[in-house]
């Protein structure tokens, strides 16, 4: 079995027929049943796409994804330049439990070694630990947890109830080239385990210094998909007006039916920690943050919202250590947002959740 890149149509119109033997018509990215277009993100670099090939068929794909490399406001890009989420795992039913998925990952890896990637996102979800399991061989440093992240999945040639329930997401962090230099980051209040996870991602980070004065608007950008009910804001500018901003925003998704928010805010500004009280009655809670994501390679700190009164337990499962203290914090940074008495949002409700060994 050969591990190459994808270069040419004929491999690319191979792996949209591997899409569709694996998730049919249903799969939410449909750039990847049009295989010009992969070869055209390929060849821009938004995308890095990794295939297996077996007797001429393509069985395995995996992706590094530029974050966002759809979006942008005014003044250009959301996200940074060096940095890559990993994503698009597609083997083909009858290839799995082959090994094929870890020899895609080891080549990626090397890819991203020779491009002076500075690191990558891996978004494991949480209602098995697998995939935690094979990010933390390869080094990944827990992160961020979004409770509910992903409100509605592919679910089909099956009739589990529990399939439809939402997935939640722990995003792990696997450094490649670290940043030099030391970094400025808040810390929401309620997330000590920052500190931690900043040694494990192998770059140092500081309190930033107090707010220079700030520009009176924000600029901010949202976008939603409709059909699987999750939004994502980026917030590249923080002005005075962020509050109001956000708030504008986060009603105008909960109200469309959008279950889950992510906000992604610059961390390097403190006014982002002296507003945490009044995201809270926003119905917005910390989940942690992502080294180096939004554009001009600063972190993001991460602010969720959720429409779910309840989550099921089930579906949240982490490994022990740094995952569970990332975990409870989480958890009880929930908890603090449903007990606000003025919750201007859509009330969320109590969630547990399982450890695993």
């Amino acid at each position: 079995m050969d591990f190459i890149r994808l270069e040419n149509r004929d491999h690319a119109r191979l792996l949209v027929d591997l899409v569709y033997a694996t998730y049919g018509l249903t799969f939410h990215r449909d750039w990847l049943y049009d295989p010009d277009r992969m070869l055209e993100l390929n060849a821009l670099g938004d995308l890095t796409s990794v295939i297996a090939v077996e007797d001429g068929q393509v069985v395995g794909h995996l992706a590094m994804i530029r974050p966002h490399f759809e979006v942008e406001v005014e003044s250009g890009p959301v996200c940074a330049d060096n940095i890559r989420e990993c994503g698009l795992s597609i083997v083909h039913p009858d290839h799995r439990s082959k090994g094929i998925q870890e020899a895609l990952a080891l080549r990626l890896s090397q890819i991203a070694w020779e491009d002076g990637i500075r690191g990558a996102i891996m978004r494991c979800v949480t209602h098995h630990t697998f995939s935690q399991r094979s990010c933390r061989m390869m080094g990944g440093q827990p992160v961020a947890l979004l409770l509910g992240s992903i409100p509605r999945w592919v679910s089909y040639d099956h009739d589990d109830p529990a399939e439809r329930e939402p997935l939640s997401t722990l995003l792990q962090w696997v450094p490649v080239h670290p940043a030099e230099g030391t970094h400025a980051l808040v810390r929401p209040q309620g997330m000590a385990w920052m500190e931690r996870a900043v040694e494990g991602i192998q770059e140092s980070r500081t309190t930033p210094p107090a707010d220079a004065l700030l520009p009176e608007k924000s600029e901010l950008c949202a976008t939603w998909s409709g059909s699987r009910r999750l939004a994502y804001v980026h917030v590249t500018r923080v002005g005075r007006d962020l509050v109001s901003r956000l708030r504008e925003t986060c009603r105008w998704l909960l109200g469309g039916h959008i279950a889950h928010i992510s906000v992604f805010l610059p961390g390097d500004v403190p006014h982002v920690a002296s507003v945490h009280s009044e995201l809270q009655k926003m119905g917005l809670f910390p989940g942690g943050f992502i080294p180096g994501y939004l554009r001009g390679r600063r972190d993001a700190v991460i602010y969720q919202a959720l429409a779910w009164s309840d989550l099921n337990p089930e579906r949240i499962k982490v490994l022990r250590g740094d995952s569970e203290d990332i975990l409870s914090s989480v958890l009880a940074a929930r908890a603090a947002v449903a007990r606000q008495p003025d919750l201007e949002l859509p009330r969320t409700g109590s969630v547990s959740a399982k450890r695993t060994a």
